[in-house]
C-alpha cells in the first residue's frame, strides 16, 4: 500500500473532513456519537475520514493503509490503531467502507461490516453524511455488544489470531532495561 499511497506517517483527527462537508453542528453530533461508543467500549475508538478520493481508489485498501499509517492526534495513546474502526467516505464517488483494526477482526465479519454500512446508506445517498455516520456507529455498537455477549460465553471462538512463530520471523530484543512488550516473547542475545 505504501507504493500506492506513500510511506510517510499521516496525522489525522478522529473526524477528518478533507471534503469539507461537515458543519460545526455535524462535528458536534459526530463527536457525541463517537464518545458514546467509547464510553461503551473504552478500549476501542472510531474515526472517520471523509474526502474526495481519486477514481479507481479501493476504499478498503486506502482505509487499511490509513489505519496502519495514521497517528490519530485526538485519540488517547493507550488505544492503539488496531483497536479502531475507521469509516472511509468518498463523497465524490459516493461510496463508503468500514475498516476494522486487527483487534476487531475477530469480532466483526464481512456481513457485520455490510450491515453497518447499510444502516448509513439512506443518509449517505441523500448527502446527509453526519446522519449516516451516526447510524453506522449505532449499528456498530449494537453488533459489538452482541459479539461481546457471545465472547463472554465462548471466549475461544473470539480469540484474536496469533501469528505463527517461524525461524525466519524477526526476533524482538529488549531495547532498554525495564522495557517489555506484552504478548511478545523476549529474545536475549548472548554476549
Amino acid at each position: 500500500m505504501d507504493e500506492i499511497f506513500g510511506g510517510d506517517e499521516v496525522l489525522l483527527q478522529r473526524i477528518t473532513d478533507a471534503a469539507g462537508v461537515f458543519s460545526h453542528g455535524d462535528r458536534e453530533r459526530l463527536t457525541l456519537a463517537m464518545n458514546r461508543f467509547e464510553q461503551r467500549f473504552p478500549q476501542l475508538f472510531t474515526a472517520v475520514y471523509c474526502g474526495a478520493l481519486p477514481p479507481q481508489t479501493s476504499l478498503r485498501q486506502f482505509g487499511f493503509w490509513l489505519l496502519n499509517r495514521a497517528a490519530i492526534c485526538d485519540v488517547d495513546v493507550t488505544r492503539a490503531n488496531e483497536n479502531g474502526a475507521l469509516l472511509i467516505l468518498d463523497t465524490h464517488g459516493r461510496s463508503a467502507a468500514l475498516v476494522p483494526g486487527y483487534f476487531l477482526e475477530c469480532y466483526l465479519d464481512e456481513r457485520d461490516a455490510a450491515r453497518v454500512l447499510e444502516a448509513a446508506r439512506r443518509d449517505f445517498h441523500r448527502g446527509l453524511w453526519a446522519g449516516g455516520i451516526c447510524a453506522a456507529i449505532e449499528e456498530l455498537t449494537s453488533r459489538l455488544r452482541r459479539r461481546a455477549a457471545e465472547a463472554a460465553k465462548s471466549p475461544d471462538r473470539f480469540a484474536p489470531p496469533r501469528p505463527p512463530v517461524t525461524p525466519s520471523a524477526p526476533q524482538f530484543v529488549r531495547m532498554r532495561k525495564g522495557h517489555t512488550h506484552a504478548g511478545v516473547a523476549e529474545h536475549h542475545p548472548k554476549s
